[in-house]
């Protein structure tokens, strides 16, 4: 194992700047860093406590006024876990807990307040300190290097067979089921008796999930705009396969991310944070300036923003490891059946069903899917095993970490931001294996040095 910090032999290492000398200018930003993630913690507490628990009290996101100063101290403690990952973004893992943090990590602990009483909060709250300290470290870590068994040429004949192999398996998809629908008719489609099979449905998860973002990045390494459009596009057909939003939010996301990263945040990771940020952060001051208007009697267009990005971008994911936890109080924890393989071993207790389909059945909120504080952690055994489900992740982080070395920050982020979304909203194992992450991270790891030099410059 070793400390993933690429720099100078001449420059002095430091815990928390990547690379910069210990003095003044690396406490400012460790500083500044921190007083806008306490900033964003104190956001969402007053979005939960003046908007959220009123107009979305039915998801049981509820502010506890007899609780204020918890929520004051979580807001506070809660970026500490966070420092040592450092103030430049350097490594794979370190794009992936800026995006996890912003929409589930940070907000998480403050929703999660009323559902546990006030004399177990301090474990609880310990327990999601404990996982993002871990997860912190670990975009600091890797493996050793891993040697490619491939030459420029055979990398390239891979490329080409995995390009061949998706476009054949989506043009029959095509043949088969294809439609575009409106956001309205998703689950009609999706759960009809002619959606497309198991195959056609995986690889379109594959590159919805990981190599939609690395062909489009590979696309602009080489200067092939057209065919970075195209990449795009495909996005649009994967829809039209697999009805899924997701889909059709990726390239808006891509697109997003690459504008932040060009000519933006470069490799400051507090100015990525506030790029994630800058949604939420709209709508707050919005609410703030205006709040008589966030009404369904009010202003439609702000009520539309708020309820679209406020509530379903920022809260529903953060919101779920309370949800998943008030489930679980009277029901069977699943002690990672849910995962294939380990249900060989240990009964699964819900059957054919997904726990995401018995939380619509509880709750009637839809299908509940959520990140791996939730799926892995709390509905495997309760928020005792979040440390644990840190570990897994942190394991996932360095491997990572060691298949994306030499890889430049603006690259690394177009290719890591599908996969982090997924992270932020799946359960971890399904995003590493059904999503791909791990084969996307051979592709990395595999990647000739000529194309490696290529990666800052698009």
């Amino acid at each position: 194992m070793s400390v993933n910090t690429p720099s100078p032999p001449t420059v002095t290492h430091s815990l928390f700047g990547n690379g910069l000398r210990i003095g003044g200018r690396t406490l400012v930003g460790v500083l500044a860093l921190y007083a806008s993630l306490v900033l964003y913690e104190f956001s969402h507490r007053y979005m939960l406590q003046h908007w959220l628990s009123d107009a979305y009290g039915y998801f049981q996101l509820y502010y506890d006024v007899d609780r204020a100063e918890t929520y004051s101290w979580i807001c506070f403690l809660t970026p500490l876990a966070l420092l040592p990952a450092g103030t430049r973004l350097q490594s794979a893992s370190q794009f992936i807990l800026p995006v996890f943090m912003s929409f589930v990590g940070l907000p998480a602990p403050l929703y999660f307040v009323h559902f546990v009483a006030q004399s177990a909060l301090p474990y609880a709250y310990g327990c999601f300190f404990a996982c993002y300290l871990m997860l912190a470290i670990s975009t600091r870590l890797r493996f050793p290097q891993i040697l490619s068994p491939l030459n420029e040429r055979g990398y390239r004949r891979l490329i080409w067979i995995t390009l061949i192999f998706m476009a054949t398996v989506g043009a029959y998809g095509m043949t088969q089921n294809f439609h575009l629908v409106s956001f309205a008719q998703l689950y009609e489609n999706r759960y009809s008796e002619d959606v497309n099979g198991v195959l056609v449905q995986r690889v379109a998860v594959l590159y919805v999930s990981s190599f939609g973002g690395f062909f489009f990045a590979l696309a602009l390494m080489f200067r092939k705009h057209l065919v970075a459009v195209l990449a795009l596009g495909v996005y649009v057909i994967c829809y039209g396969l697999l009805y899924e939003k997701t889909a059709l939010l990726a390239p808006l996301w891509l697109v997003y991310i690459y504008a932040v990263m060009k000519f933006f945040s470069r490799d400051s990771t507090l100015k990525f944070y506030l790029a994630l940020a800058a949604p939420f952060y709209l709508g707050a001051v919005w609410y703030a300036l205006s709040p008589n208007t966030a009404t369904l009697n009010g202003n439609p267009i702000q009520l539309i923003y708020m309820g679209t990005v406020l509530f379903r971008l920022y809260a529903i994911a953060a919101n779920a490891p309370g949800l998943y936890h008030l489930f679980f109080q009277s029901h069977p924890h699943t002690y990672w059946s849910h995962i294939t393989g380990v249900n060989y071993f240990i009964r699964y207790p819900y059957g054919d069903h997904t726990i995401a389909v018995e939380m619509q059945r509880a709750f009637s909120l839809g299908n509940y899917n959520a990140s791996f504080l939730a799926s892995d952690a709390i509905e495997a055994y309760g928020y005792q095993a979040i440390p644990l489900a840190a570990l897994a992740v942190g394991l996932a982080f360095m491997l990572l970490n060691t298949t994306s070395l030499g890889i430049k920050p603006i690259t690394l982020a177009v290719i890591m931001m599908m996969p982090s979304i997924l992270i932020s909203n799946i359960p971890f194992a399904t995003s590493l294996l059904t999503s791909g992450i791990l084969f996307l991270a051979l592709l990395m790891a595999w990647m000739p040095k000529s194309w490696l030099e290529r990666t800052g410059k698009i």
